[in-house]
């Protein structure tokens, strides 16, 4: 399978997946003063975006290692986004929580969509 057409699902899944989740969130009225639902989307985007191609551009060379890759970013995620939170004095509440993790789950389901369907066409 080409590189494109797994880029072109990848962001197309992302779309579906963000786009509808955000304006929900953002209909709710879930955001809380300390912490924005805008900067929570680009911060899981910017995380998911890049390793993600990564993966897609460079996966014989790392095929070996993707499940590892897999959970070492996300254990990152988890961290930037407490630390981040513990030196802005940010206090995670179960509305901050939610706010973080509803785009977070949805990235992770993108991602993992993407390393299936290279894991299963993997030859080690």
């Amino acid at each position: 399978m080409k590189n494109s057409t797994v880029l072109f699902q990848f962001f197309g899944l992302l779309f579906i997946l963000i786009v509808p989740a955000y304006f929900i969130q953002n209909m709710m009225g879930v955001e809380d003063h300390d912490l924005s639902l805008q900067f929570t989307y680009a911060f899981n985007l910017c995380f998911t975006v890049p390793f993600t191609v990564t993966v897609i551009l460079f996966k014989n060379l790392i095929k070996q290692y993707i499940g590892l890759i897999f959970m070492g970013i996300g254990f990152v995620k988890i961290t930037v986004f407490l630390v981040f939170s513990n030196l802005n004095d940010i206090d995670v509440s179960r509305d901050n929580f939610l706010l973080f993790f509803v785009p977070y789950v949805l990235c992770m389901v993108a991602e993992i969509f993407v390393l299936v369907r290279y894991l299963n066409r993997a030859n080690f």
